[in-house]
């Protein structure tokens, strides 16, 4: 199983990805390319880190432009089918050579209009290449549908949890792994926007994203994690940049490397430690669940 970890939209974000040596990247192409700013320092950051053999998973923004940053702009068909075009057409001229999520307008368009979208991505992208995502909306023969005709489909886990409870969600998931490994054994599917261990400790799906590790920067201390006997544990509450050397020394035991790469001296290279510190216990969660359910799976390193 693959955790990325979602948030490589920056040079910024990138570098402390690569500082906490974690191999599976996801970026928003909306957040970062779209709008030109630092784009060739995040290119240049992407061929550095794919000839360390980094895994990118590049997501067209919908979900952004929808209910983030461009939520008040209305976007129309004939805008997102240009948007979807200058999204592919991009990859090819930063010379990305990776995996991209598709533009899953469903829900905004319908599902015959998202049909269009599909098509482009057909057309254009390694089909080996594109995630293709399943809503709610589509119903159970929308997943079996997508199940038939690609190899690696998405679930949308934020959808399920603001509509549904927490029991129906995960019966849902399962019951859906179950019908795309009886059509096809070898699907990969993929879990977005889900790093929650309730849902990850089970067989069955390929990969998921999140962009929880980024609490330990945006917060510091009061935003970072770190993964002891199985699960995700909270720093003690109060600690912040100030009052943090009481936990120092329980970080740079269980995070040394880390710590010796970045040497907090003031407070962004603290913020900038807590977060290589977040990544390094989302890697430490998706090391134990590939040993407790894929047969201990290793997870490539991006240096020794």
């Amino acid at each position: 199983m693959r955790m990325y970890l979602a948030g490589g939209d920056s040079e910024m974000w990138l570098s402390c990805l690569m500082a906490g040596n974690h191999p599976y990247i996801l970026s928003s192409f909306h957040n970062g390319l779209y709008n030109q700013s630092g784009t060739e320092r995040w290119v240049d950051w992407y061929h550095r880190l794919n000839k360390m053999n980094a895994k990118f998973i590049m997501d067209s923004g919908l979900f952004t432009m929808m209910f983030g940053a461009g939520k008040d702009k209305e976007w129309k068909e004939n805008d997102l089918i240009k948007y979807t075009h200058q999204y592919l057409d991009t990859m090819v001229q930063i010379k990305y050579d990776q995996v991209v999520v598709e533009m899953d307008v469903q829900k905004l368009l319908g599902r015959e209009v998202h049909k269009k979208f599909r098509k482009i991505f057909e057309k254009k992208w390694d089909i080996e290449k594109t995630i293709y995502v399943w809503h709610l909306n589509d119903g159970l023969e929308g997943w079996k549908e997508i199940c038939k005709r690609y190899p690696w489909v998405a679930l949308s886990i934020p959808e399920m949890i603001m509509c549904l409870d927490k029991k129906k969600a995960d019966s849902i998931i399962r019951e859906a792994i179950n019908i795309a490994r009886k059509i096809n054994p070898k699907i990969k599917i993929h879990l977005l926007g889900c790093t929650q261990n309730s849902l990850l400790m089970r067989k069955g799906y390929y990969s998921c994203d999140s962009t929880s590790w980024l609490g330990g920067a945006r917060f510091g201390s009061a935003g970072h994690k770190l993964f002891i006997n199985g699960k995700m544990r909270s720093p003690p509450q109060g600690l912040t940049g100030r009052s943090w050397k009481p936990y120092q020394k329980a970080l740079k035991d269980i995070h040394r490397d880390v710590y010796n790469i970045v040497k907090p001296k003031n407070k962004n290279t603290l913020y900038f430690l807590y977060a290589c510190i977040a990544i390094r216990a989302h890697s430490k969660q998706n090391s134990f669940i590939n040993q407790k359910y894929y047969n201990n799976e290793p997870i490539a390193k991006l240096w020794n």
